[in-house]
């Protein structure tokens, strides 16, 4: 901190009766007194889905100062969060001033002094590996604090082989209190000869398979500037690490199609964002996975009707898509639909195993928007898939003889 002179203190005392080590003693009282941060934290409490600590990490980015790292959280205990001292180079160790807080009242102060800061708010839990996302940047960022690490942070899914997702899968939708069928067991879990779309992403991978997530999780980021005297509350940017999407997808029979009734439809989309940039909110389009989920109907289909409309409602981080920008026939790579269809078709099953190339949906949707700085979320969390193949008996008795059958949107 720059000096300052006599004339700038904000004191009153009288300077015939004080000390020199009197009046530094006071005015680095006042400094500390007078110059503080609250954390308006509650809004981000409401959405840490269960997570156990809330961990907030302040920077202050003055000058040449890399390194400065305040770290305070909030741990749940007994219904309400109390803030955790067990801190690094921060004023909040002194026990009395630890308090209990409710929803209501985050207004415990923490004395920072004044300076520009850089607020991040982030989550970690015991058992990550509940946690579809992987939450090791947290150790990292604890390990080296600096403001530029957590800049450079990425949120990444955790990610599967085919057959790693089908043990997943069986674990989930057979053990007790399990929510059913929401990741691919139906497909053959002993290898991946049911995957119709297998392409290589940039980074020189074959894309993997991710779970999806149970609810939206968020974190939080803030600039503020203090000055001496001055006291204010931090108000964090919610950052949405995951979000929920509503996808509805709308298919016909054809006219001379009778007899056919659809059962369940279950999907694989590719081209999920393999992970986000936390700070810049930007994904990564280059590297990409593939997400299993089932559908469900919107109404439930008969053999006389003419039209079936499905949906679902996931939570996930995002769409992208191939290099293609226009609908095409093409069934590889980022931005495909596989589906798989059981039907009945005059009281025998039948499964139509389709490819879609869905890219012109996710574009008119408004899911993810292109910037200067990269590919961020659009604004929309409703994919609305129509699908301008309508089903025949030909394609049907392809989808018997076990032909891959290929839609458009």
């Amino acid at each position: 901190m720059a000096v300052l002179t006599v004339s700038a203190l904000p004191l009153t005392v009288s300077l015939n009766s004080c000390t020199e080590e009197d009046i530094i003693d006071n005015y680095a009282s006042i400094l500390h007194d007078s110059t503080y941060f609250t954390y308006n934290v509650g809004n981000l409490l409401e959405d840490m889905w269960g997570a156990d600590t809330l961990h907030i990490f302040t920077y202050e980015v003055s000058g040449d100062l890399k390194h400065n790292l305040k770290h305070v959280a909030l741990q749940p205990q007994d219904g309400r969060y109390q803030w955790v001292p067990k801190d690094r180079e921060s004023d909040t160790s002194n026990e009395d001033r630890i308090k209990s807080m409710t929803h209501e009242g985050f207004d415990q102060r923490f004395y920072y002094g004044a300076g520009i800061f850089r607020s991040v708010a982030v989550v970690t839990r015991i058992n990550p590996n509940d946690y579809v996302m992987d939450e090791a940047f947290m150790s990292n960022v604890m390990e080296y604090p600096s403001y530029d690490v957590l800049r450079d942070v990425f949120c990444s899914y955790k990610t599967y082989s085919f057959r790693d997702l089908f043990s997943i899968a069986y674990e989930h939708n057979y053990g007790e209190g399990k929510n059913p069928m929401q990741t691919p067991f139906w497909w053959n879990g002993d290898n991946d000869e049911h995957d119709r779309n297998h392409y290589v992403n940039a980074d020189g991978e074959e894309a993997k398979y991710v779970r999806h997530g149970g609810l939206p999780v968020f974190g939080g980021l803030s600039f503020d500037t203090l000055k001496v005297g001055e006291h204010k509350a931090i108000n964090f940017e919610k950052i949405p690490v995951m979000r929920q999407y509503n996808i509805n997808m709308t298919f016909k029979k054809a006219d001379n199609l009778t007899g056919l009734k659809v059962n369940d439809i279950y999907a694989i989309v590719s081209g999920v964002p393999r992970g986000m940039s936390f700070y810049y909110k930007t994904y990564d389009v280059e590297n990409t996975v593939k997400i299993p989920f089932r559908f469900y109907p919107n109404v439930v289909d008969s053999e006389n009707s003419k039209s079936v409309s499905y949906g679902a409602n996931i939570v996930m981080s995002g769409f992208s898509y191939g290099t293609e920008v226009e609908p095409t026939t093409a069934t590889n790579g980022p931005g495909v639909m596989q589906l798989s269809v059981n039907c009945q078709w005059n009281g025998k099953p039948v499964e139509l195993v389709v490819l879609c190339n869905i890219s012109k949906s996710i574009i008119e949707s408004g899911v993810i928007s292109k910037l200067d700085k990269g590919w961020i979320w659009g604004g929309s969390t409703d994919l609305e898939i129509n699908i301008s193949s309508v089903i025949t008996p030909e394609m049907l008795d392809k989808a018997i003889a076990g032909e891959t059958i290929i839609w458009k949107d």
